[in-house]
C-alpha cells in the first residue's frame, strides 16, 4: 500500500512540475496580440517604419492593429494616423479609414492632398465618407473657409518645411517636428 501511495505522489509531483514549466514558458513567450513587427513585446508600440513595412508586405490587418496600438499612446502623431488610415482603406473599412485620415489632418499632417491621392485609398476614393472628407479639407474661396470654420476644421494653415501653424476658431496649434504647442 505504501509503495502505491509513493508512486501516486511521485506521479502527481511530476505532472505538477510539468504544468508549472509549461505555464512559465507560456508567460515568457510573446502572444500574437502583444508582439510587434520586430517580435518584441508590447512595452513599446510599433514604429511608423514597422507599420509601413506591414502595409508594404500586404499585412493590412496587422498594420492596422499595430497602428491602432501606437495611436493609443502617441495620440498626436499624424503619421501614425495616416498609416492607420492606409491600412484600414486597404481593408476597405471606409469609416475607420476616413476617421483616421481626418485625425492625421487635425494633428497637422503636412500634405493632405498628397495623402488623399495615395494609391492605398483607391478602393474607398469614391465612397461618400471619403468624398465628405475631401470637401471638408478642400482649399478654396471664402465659402470653403466658412464651411471649415463652422465644422471645426482649420480656418488657416501655414506651413514651412517641418513647421505648421494651424488656427481653428481662436485655437492655435504650432507644430515643429515632434514638438506641439497648443494655445
Amino acid at each position: 500500500m505504501r509503495a502505491l501511495f509513493v508512486s501516486i505522489l511521485g506521479a502527481s509531483l511530476m505532472v505538477a512540475g510539468c504544468n508549472q514549466k509549461q505555464k512559465k514558458a507560456e508567460a515568457d513567450a510573446p502572444s500574437a496580440g502583444n508582439a510587434t513587427a520586430g517580435g518584441t513585446d508590447s512595452a513599446a508600440p510599433a514604429s511608423p517604419e514597422d507599420i509601413a513595412a506591414e502595409i508594404a508586405g500586404g499585412n493590412y490587418g496587422r498594420a492596422a492593429d499595430l497602428a491602432r496600438a501606437a495611436t493609443a499612446t502617441r495620440t498626436a502623431d499624424p503619421q501614425l494616423y495616416l498609416l492607420l488610415a492606409r491600412a484600414e482603406a486597404r481593408l476597405e473599412n471606409r469609416g475607420y479609414a476616413v476617421e483616421a485620415l481626418n485625425r492625421a489632418f487635425e494633428n497637422g499632417f503636412h500634405d493632405p492632398r498628397g495623402a488623399v491621392n495615395h494609391p492605398d485609398f483607391d478602393k474607398i476614393r469614391k465612397s461618400p465618407e471619403f468624398q465628405r472628407l475631401l470637401q471638408q479639407w478642400s482649399i478654396g474661396g471664402a465659402r470653403a473657409a466658412t464651411t471649415r470654420a463652422a465644422s471645426g476644421a482649420p480656418s488657416a494653415v501655414t506651413r514651412a518645411g517641418d513647421v505648421s501653424i494651424t488656427e481653428t476658431g481662436g485655437h492655435t496649434r504650432i507644430r515643429a517636428g515632434d514638438i506641439v504647442i497648443d494655445e
